[in-house]
Parts: structure tokens; C-alpha cells; sequence
């Protein structure tokens, strides 16, 4: 529809070249008004539970963790991206040198923020050998427990975090089609005018206290979704006895096994 349509143009044009034939293309483009989006509220996962989906004979597991997490358009956004790169954002952080360099559970371990107008999802996630699942998860759990308090970030992971993020943040806009992407994405959330200039001063000017606020506001070691796809013969007893919340089986369509 023509009414909440954005269109972006990045190359060696200029407005008064590329205008004429926009108008000449789009000028008669009607239809009626778009309707108007609401998003229902979204409810935090409730307590903590291992979700099992059988995967029989399989060699290795899927382990993803995660909760509801936080909007594109939240305030926050710069100081999440920081946080979660310590956790594991990148193959320096905590998850990736516990799972991979330390333990050897996996080929690597990361997790990430998925942004939307509405609050989309935190997740920390690994494939691990059928043998270490229980394991792993364990140590998933411990990593995710630590960044949100138990072990909060450093004042020497967060320089790391700030240099990592706005040495690097010019490397999101070296192409034409990434320069869309990021103008696209701003356009998409409504975000302001300034939001991609001061992604990166707000990253530098991050104060340690403040980085262990934003863990502890959006990470939720307590309510972890811990969903587990792998062979269940092998898996379930371990996961069993990890005492860190229900096991609950499901089938493929993510329905109870009753």
C-alpha cells in the first residue's frame, strides 16, 4: 500500500536526477489507507524449562535458550548489542570460549537479540555432541546466570565490547546494499533521524554500572525456554538430573507428549 510504503535508493544518482522518474513510476500508485498495526503485548516465558523434541540416532544436539527479549525501537538498543556482545556476540565472548575453547562441546556457541516493532526474542544457542548435551546446557545456563549478575561483565570485557562494536561499525555500511539495509531497517522501526550516528557514540560512552543494568533488565536466567532436539534415549536421563528446571517432551509440532 502507497500510505505506510518507504522506498530507498543508495548509488551514484542524485534527488533531482532519480526524482522525475520515481514520480513518473509511483505518481499514480493509489490504494486506501493501511490499517493500523497493534501488536499485542507479549508475556515473559513463564519459569525455567528444558523443552525435549526426539531426534532419534541423531549424532549431535540442537540447543537453543531463550526468553522474550527487547523492540528495535527501545532506548536500550546500543547498550543490549554491548552486553550481548560479551555473552556472545562473537568468537571472543564468554558462551564461544566456555563451549568451544574451554569444554570442546561444540564448533561454536553464540547468542543474539532478535529486534521487531514488538519485544522479539533473546537467544543463546550451539549444535553439541550427543554425549555432552546435558552438559552443555548446564554450562549455557551458568554463562547466561553470570551476565545477568552472578558473573557480570568486567571493566576489561566492556573495552573490549566498545572497541569491537565502533571499530567495526563503518563495516556495515561499505556497500551500497548495506547502506539500504541499515537506512530500510530505520525506516521500518521508526527510529530517529540520528539513531545509526549514535549507535556507536552510545556504545563508547557505556559505563560499566550501566552494562550491568541493561544484563540484569534483559536477561532472564529464570525464565529460559532450554529447547533440546536431539536423540532422546541418550539425552533425557542426563537432563534429568541437572536440577535446573522440568523436563518437558514434546513432539515435532511442539505439542506435549502426554
Amino acid at each position: 500500500m502507497p500510505s505506510n510504503a518507504t522506498l530507498v535508493v543508495v548509488g551514484d544518482v542524485t534527488r533531482a536526477e532519480l526524482q522525475p522518474k520515481l514520480e513518473q513510476a509511483f505518481g499514480g500508485w493509489k490504494g486506501t489507507a493501511a490499517p493500523e498495526l497493534r501488536i499485542p503485548a507479549v508475556s515473559q516465558h513463564g519459569k525455567r524449562t528444558i523443552y525435549l523434541v526426539n531426534k532419534k540416532g541423531a549424532a549431535q544436539s540442537v540447543i537453543v535458550c531463550g526468553h522474550v527479549g527487547a523492540a528495535r525501537g527501545t532506548s536500550d538498543y546500543a547498550a543490549i548489542e554491548a552486553v550481548n556482545n560479551v555473552l556472545g556476540g562473537n568468537a571472543s565472548a564468554r558462551l564461544f570460549m566456555n563451549l568451544r575453547e574451554d569444554k570442546g562441546y561444540t564448533y561454536g556457541a553464540y547468542s543474539r537479540f532478535d529486534y521487531q516493532k514488538a519485544p522479539g526474542a533473546f537467544l543463546a544457542y550451539a549444535s553439541v555432541a550427543t554425549n555432552v548435551t546435558a552438559p552443555a546446557v548446564q554450562e549455557f545456563v551458568k554463562e547466561i546466570e553470570g551476565i545477568a549478575g552472578q558473573k557480570p561483565v568486567t571493566e576489561e570485557e566492556l573495552k573490549l565490547t566498545r572497541n569491537d562494536l565502533v571499530n567495526g561499525y563503518a563495516r556495515q555500511f561499505e556497500t551500497p546494499g548495506q547502506i539500504a539495509g541499515m537506512l530500510t531497517e530505520a525506516a521500518l522501526y521508526g527510529l530517529p533521524d540520528d539513531a545509526l550516528e549514535v549507535f556507536p557514540v552510545k556504545v563508547g560512552r557505556l559505563s560499566l554500572d550501566q552494562a550491568r543494568d541493561i544484563a540484569a533488565k534483559y536477561i532472564h536466567p529464570d525464565r529460559l525456554a532450554i529447547v533440546v532436539v536431539g536423540d532422546r534415549e541418550a539425552v533425557l536421563p542426563a537432563l534429568e538430573k541437572l536440577d535446573i528446571g522440568p523436563v518437558v517432551e514434546l513432539d515435532k509440532e511442539g505439542n506435549p507428549l502426554k
